[in-house]
């Protein structure tokens, strides 16, 4: 089975562990197969977060960041062996010149005693030299020559040239340069789970990343199956030491940002390249698939709310999030629906009306949306009918007695400030006042019964009377409404 089959593990740095051992825990609703019972009751909440914060409107901070970490490793590495004792120091050296004299003694050319002899002290003091002249810094110095020429300003390019020139000044193997590329995207990913947070530019970084390391989707794969493997020792680590019994926000992070750059494969390699890390942490597709798309909408949402105040951005660049975060259009025009009617409420909150600026404002919204005119007075009825029946209802108790023809047209005027106040069309108009009436009626009817069952029949008159009133009088106030061409 492929899956089970061997495969060279990066090393995480120390840093990148600290940080998933001290980050929130999400309430994430991931279930895990696991053959022992845990509590999934209880969570570990650490405020005390510590990550690195990463300006990600600076693209440079990123290559600096890489450089620094390799230089990092470099000298930790370096301060091991200069941490050694002089003791272990002498024994290293005796070691390997011990090893030296007897491999030469053994491989000489010759088995005369002298030049056997002759031929191993020289391959005895050939290994103490290099042993001497090894330098440290060669382990990364390709890795340092790669990150010096990765910019993410430039758009559309790849190192495809610079890789190939440092290739063939190092003389690697197509296999050695990839390792090499794949250690520094794999690097390049701790740093990104080191804040918890996600954000729409790390999206679009790591997948410009991808591009600059021309890393083909099958390698991108390989890269994230070595790094889950990594990150679930750390994770195996916190389940059994710790009690915790839901992945963190790092888990759900790295799960995402893998969602999200397998997406740019093929249906099948987005499945295979899924299933494969998912199998690693024993989680369920449902549950993945869930966690993955709750932060497609809420980081859609987070650059919905920034869109509506920032006039440069247009409904081609929401289309554009759309499709990074792979939102189907049904949920994208939910959200957008959600975010027009809040602006109505928000408008009727603070003016009790639509007034000119308020309608200004939502016509922008329709164009940045791209809201048709129909779904429009469809969310703004939605928000105003309520509004308009509390009115009507007022209108009609007061039409359950006679009236005369001043106060018929008190409450004409009042029906249409109250329909222009909130940019009514004629058919909402309508729907409020036939919905509003028979709600009326019905209560009224309903009184009438009510006095009638009790054998009060001077109170059940006296609630027909208001019956026929309204009747009487709302046909009136109709007929004067549709003398108003701009109601009906």
């Amino acid at each position: 089975n492929y899956y089970d089959a061997f495969v060279p593990s990066l090393i995480l740095g120390k840093n990148f562990s600290n940080s998933l051992k001290q980050t929130n825990f999400a309430t994430s609703n991931f279930s895990i197969i696991k053959k022992k019972n845990i509590n999934r009751n209880s969570l570990i909440k650490n405020q005390n977060m510590t990550f690195m914060k990463i300006n990600s409107s600076s693209n440079e901070d990123y290559v600096t960041i890489l450089s620094e970490e390799f230089v990092s490793h470099e000298k930790n590495l370096k301060s091991k062996l200069q941490s050694l004792s002089p003791t272990y120091k002498k024994l290293i050296s005796l070691l390997i010149f011990s090893t030296s004299l007897i491999s030469g003694w053994y491989f000489a050319p010759s088995r005369k005693p002298l030049i056997s002899a002759g031929f191993s002290v020289v391959s005895g003091g050939a290994g103490l030299f290099l042993l001497k002249k090894f330098n440290i810094k060669n382990e990364f110095a390709i890795k340092k020559q790669i990150i010096q020429n990765i910019n993410f300003s430039l758009e559309n390019d790849n190192l495809v040239n610079e890789l190939s020139k440092i290739q063939k000044e190092n003389s690697l193997t197509e296999i050695e340069m990839k390792s090499e590329i794949c250690d520094i995207y794999k690097k390049f990913l701790e740093i990104l789970l080191r804040n918890p947070g996600t954000s729409l530019d790390e999206i679009k970084n790591l997948t410009k990343f991808k591009k600059i390391l021309n890393l083909s989707s099958q390698e991108i794969g390989q890269c994230h199956y070595d790094f889950a493997q990594n990150l679930y020792k750390d994770y195996i680590v916190m389940l059994e030491r710790e009690g915790m019994s839901e992945p963190n926000e790092v888990i759900n992070k790295f799960f995402f940002l893998s969602d999200r750059i397998f997406s740019l494969d093929s249906a099948k390699g987005y499945q295979y390249e899924s299933a494969r890390i998912r199998k690693i942490f024993l989680f369920l597709e449902e549950n993945v698939k869930k966690n993955c798309f709750d932060k497609s909408v809420n980081l859609y949402k987070n650059f919905v709310h920034e869109s509506i105040t920032n006039l440069s951005i247009k409904s081609e660049n929401l289309s554009e999030i759309c499709l990074i975060l792979s939102l189907p259009i049904s949920s994208k025009n939910e959200i957008h629906g959600e975010f027009y009617e809040q602006k109505i409420s928000e408008i009727l909150s603070s003016e009790e009306k639509i007034s000119a600026d308020g309608k200004k404002n939502l016509e922008n919204l329709e164009k940045l949306f791209e809201i048709s005119e129909e779904l429009a007075q469809n969310y703004l009825s939605k928000k105003t009918e309520p509004i308009v029946s509390l009115e009507l209802t007022q209108i009609f108790e007061k039409l359950k007695k006679e009236i005369n023809e001043p106060e018929l047209i008190g409450f004409l005027n009042i029906i249409e400030t109250k329909t222009q106040d909130l940019l009514l069309s004629n058919s909402s108009l309508e729907k409020s006042i036939s919905s509003t009436l028979n709600k009326v009626l019905c209560e009224q009817v309903e009184n009438s019964l009510k006095f009638l069952r009790g054998n009060k029949k001077t109170e059940s008159v006296k609630e027909v009377e208001k019956i026929l009133y309204l009747k009487r009088n709302f046909s009136k106030l109709s007929e004067k409404i549709l003398e108003k061409k701009k109601f009906f």
